[in-house]
C-alpha cells in the first residue's frame, strides 16, 4: 500500500515564504476551507498580487497539508518580467527570469486570461521567441510605437527588458488588433487554441477532487468595481462539491505595509455570486473616508470633519455588513491614521490647518489604478450595495 507524502511541496514552500510575506504585507483572515472537502471551487475578487500566491499560502497553511490549493494564474505570469515588476530591487536579476518552472511546482495552472489586449513586454516576448529579434517597427503598428517612444521604430525586441524601457514596455497595454501581420494572426490563434484544453484541465482538476483557486474576473479591477465574471466560472462550478468565496477588501491608507482583509465563506446566495462576492467584504476606514472625500471633491476640512464623518458612516451601515474589528473599537485614531496616509501619498494639501483633497491619489502597490480615493469610494458603495440586495431577498 503507498503512503502519502504526509505533507506536500507547496506546503513546504508556503512554509518557507509566508515569513516575508507576513513581514512585508499585515494580512488579517476570518474563516477557513475544512481540512476533508473533496472537490472545492474557491474563487475571489481580484485587486492586487496578493489575492494570488500570499492568500493562497495562508489557506494552504491553515487547511490539509497533504493536498496542494491549485490556483489559476494568467499566463502573462509565466513569461519573463512578471517577478521583476513586482520585486523592483532585484529587477536587473530578475527581468529575463523565466518562473515557469516555479510556478507549475507549488501549484499555480496556466490560464488564458487576455484574449484581447496584453502589456507590450509580453507581445514582444511571444514574437521574440518566435520569429527571432525583430525591430519594433516591424512588429507593432507605427501608432503603437510612436505612442511608445517617437524614435524606438528600430529598437530590437530584444531591448524591452533593458533597464532603460523594461517598466515601460510592462505597463503600456496594446491591443492584440495593433500587431502586425502575420503576427497577430498567430496570437489570435494560439490564444483560442488555449482556451478549451485550459478550461479542460481545470475541470479534470476538480474532478479528481482538488481545490481549484480563481479569480473569475480574470484581471485586476481598475476602478473598485467588480468587473464581470468569465462565463468559463460557470464550466467549472458543477464538477465542485463545495464552493467558497474570498471576499478581499485593502485598508489601502492606514500604514506603510499593504493591510489587507481576507474573508473565507460560503456564498450568502449561490444564484447570485457578484453580489455574495461584494457582500462580504469588510468595512475599513479607507472606504469611508475615501466614500466622504469623493463626495466633497477639493472643499477644505479639518482633522475633526473627517473623524465625525467616519463616525456618522459607520453608524449607519447595514446591520449584516462586516466592519474590520480595528475601525469598530477606535474609529478616530483609525481616521487619523488614514489621513497622515493621504497626506504621506501626497493626495492632500495642508493649508492654514485645514486639508484638501488635491489631486488624483496614486498607490504605489496598485499601478493600474488613477485615483485610489475614487476606487476606494466606488469599492465601499458597490459592497453596501450587495449588501442590501442580499437583506431584502432574506427579509
Amino acid at each position: 500500500m503507498t503512503r502519502r507524502f504526509p505533507i506536500c511541496f507547496q506546503t513546504l514552500v508556503a512554509l518557507l515564504v509566508w515569513p516575508y510575506y507576513a513581514t512585508v504585507n499585515r494580512m488579517r483572515i476570518w474563516g477557513r476551507l475544512p481540512f476533508h472537502r473533496g472537490s472545492t471551487l474557491v474563487i475571489c475578487n481580484h485587486q492586487h498580487d496578493n489575492d494570488n500566491t500570499p492568500a493562497v499560502t495562508a489557506m494552504q497553511l491553515a487547511g490539509s497539508w497533504s493536498r496542494p490549493i491549485y490556483c489559476a494564474a494568467g499566463r502573462r505570469m509565466f513569461e519573463p518580467g512578471f517577478m521583476a515588476m513586482r520585486l523592483p530591487w532585484l529587477r536587473p536579476l530578475l527581468r529575463r527570469f523565466d518562473p515557469t518552472k516555479l510556478f507549475l511546482a507549488i501549484g499555480l495552472v496556466p490560464i488564458e486570461n487576455e484574449i484581447r489586449s496584453r502589456a507590450m513586454a509580453s507581445l514582444a516576448w511571444w514574437v521574440y521567441t518566435r520569429h527571432g529579434d525583430l525591430t519594433l517597427g516591424e512588429v507593432f503598428d507605427e501608432d503603437i510605437v510612436r505612442r511608445f517612444d517617437p524614435h524606438a521604430v528600430q529598437l530590437r525586441l530584444r531591448r524591452l527588458f533593458s533597464r532603460r524601457w523594461f517598466e515601460r514596455a510592462n505597463t503600456m497595454r496594446v491591443p492584440i488588433k495593433n500587431l502586425r501581420e502575420p503576427y497577430r494572426t498567430e496570437v489570435m490563434v494560439e490564444t483560442r487554441e488555449h482556451l478549451e484544453p485550459d478550461y479542460r484541465r481545470f475541470e479534470q482538476l476538480l474532478a479528481q477532487g482538488n481545490t481549484l483557486y480563481l479569480t473569475p474576473e480574470g484581471h485586476y479591477t481598475p476602478d473598485g468595481r467588480l468587473g464581470r465574471l468569465q462565463t468559463a466560472l460557470m464550466r467549472f462550478i458543477p464538477f465542485a462539491q463545495q464552493l467558497f468565496i474570498l471576499s478581499i477588501s485593502y485598508d489601502v491608507f492606514v500604514g506603510r505595509r499593504l493591510s489587507g482583509l481576507f474573508r473565507i465563506l460560503r456564498p450568502l446566495d449561490p444564484d447570485d455570486l457578484p453580489s455574495s462576492i461584494c457582500a462580504p467584504r469588510a468595512v475599513t476606514v479607507s472606504q469611508l473616508l475615501a466614500a466622504w472625500l469623493f463626495e466633497r471633491k477639493e472643499m477644505p476640512f479639518v482633522r475633526a470633519d473627517a473623524e465625525a464623518a467616519v463616525r456618522s458612516r459607520l453608524a449607519s451601515l447595514p446591520a449584516n455588513a462586516f466592519v474590520d474589528p480595528e475601525l469598530q473599537r477606535d474609529p478616530a485614531r483609525l481616521t487619523r491614521a488614514a489621513l497622515d496616509g493621504l497626506c504621506r501619498l501626497g493626495a492632500l494639501e495642508t493649508r492654514s490647518g485645514s486639508m484638501t483633497l488635491a489631486h488624483a491619489c496614486r498607490h504605489l502597490q496598485f499601478p493600474l489604478v488613477d485615483d485610489m480615493v475614487a476606487f476606494q469610494a466606488r469599492f465601499f458603495d458597490e459592497t453596501i450595495a450587495a449588501l442590501e440586495r442580499l437583506a431584502g431577498r432574506m427579509s
